[in-house]
């Protein structure tokens, strides 16, 4: 997850209200709400996955220049983590990420499998891989890699506890979370706010990554 900002890079914010809302702790908002992450009082291990791209139409509908993930760097990650599962008491990994699709059946070879290994070792040794589904309000796929079978992806849901138009929806979908204007933390220059509010199943996976 992304932790600061890079000033005129959009969605260095991203990793910040993410994290925030897994395990961030109790805190009150300029408007007067309490905000409190889902696992407040645990500790986060980040690791930063993604890379500055200057492509315009890489970035698409995002202005360039963006963030991004690749494949190569994700994979590094969970890596990581598998090494560090026993000494630091890691009990899930968050991917507020992915692209693609969307797809209709799991995808646990080609470009995935690698990243299927990792989440099989992960899972074998206690560690839920909990990932965004996607938002293409598509009703009979998701995205990568959260279509990987062993992955736990998840879906969003409004306030009125119905599927966000947004999310993506179909039998891949293992779970649904709050996605819909969730206030989080976000970094700003000269330091963190608390007044943003965000919409996406990268805000719905972390509900899940923090019960876990």
């Amino acid at each position: 997850m992304t932790a600061g900002i890079v000033e005129g890079v959009t969605g260095c914010d991203h990793g910040t209200h993410v994290a925030s809302t897994a395990m961030g702790g109790s805190v009150t908002a300029s408007t007067g709400v309490i905000l409190e992450g889902v696992a407040r009082g645990t500790n986060l291990v980040a690791i930063q996955v993604f890379s500055k791209v200057t492509d315009p139409a890489v970035c698409a509908p995002k202005p360039a220049p963006c963030t991004t993930s690749f494949v190569s760097d994700t994979d590094r990650a969970l890596e990581i983590v598998l090494d560090n599962v026993s000494v630091l008491k890691i009990a899930a990994v968050n991917m507020s990420l992915g692209g693609g699709g969307p797809f209709t059946t799991a995808c646990d070879t080609g470009a995935e499998a690698d990243t299927k290994s990792l989440i099989d070792q992960l899972r074998a040794a206690g560690v839920a891989t909990v990932i965004a589904a996607g938002n293409d309000g598509s009703t009979i796929g998701i995205t990568r890699p959260a279509c990987i079978s062993t992955a736990i992806a998840v879906g969003a849901t409004t306030k009125q506890d119905v599927i966000a138009s947004f999310s993506n929806s179909s039998p891949l979908v293992d779970l649904l979370a709050p996605g819909v204007d969730i206030r989080a933390a976000y970094p700003e220059v000269g330091g963190i706010s608390y007044d943003k509010v965000l919409q996406g199943t990268s805000q719905a996976t972390p509900h899940v990554a923090g019960a876990f």
